[in-house]
């Protein structure tokens, strides 16, 4: 019997992605009229305000 190592791969390509492309490359749902901030930022405010201590609701991040 051979002992098995785990396997390791190596990734030569770096990850270029980062979290505010992938959300600003989501679709947007929102109607026309409503559309005053790109919706990456809005959900980049949104996560941000998940991170903090505290947070209760969605009109906390609002706010």
């Amino acid at each position: 019997m051979s002992a098995s190592s785990p396997v390791q791969v190596q990734n030569t390509e770096p990850d270029t992605r980062d979290l505010f492309a992938v959300l600003n490359g989501l679709p947007d749902p929102r109607r026309t009229r409503w559309r005053r901030h790109p919706l990456g930022y809005v959900l980049a405010v949104i996560l941000s305000a998940f991170m903090v201590p505290g947070f209760e609701s969605l009109d906390a991040a609002g706010q």
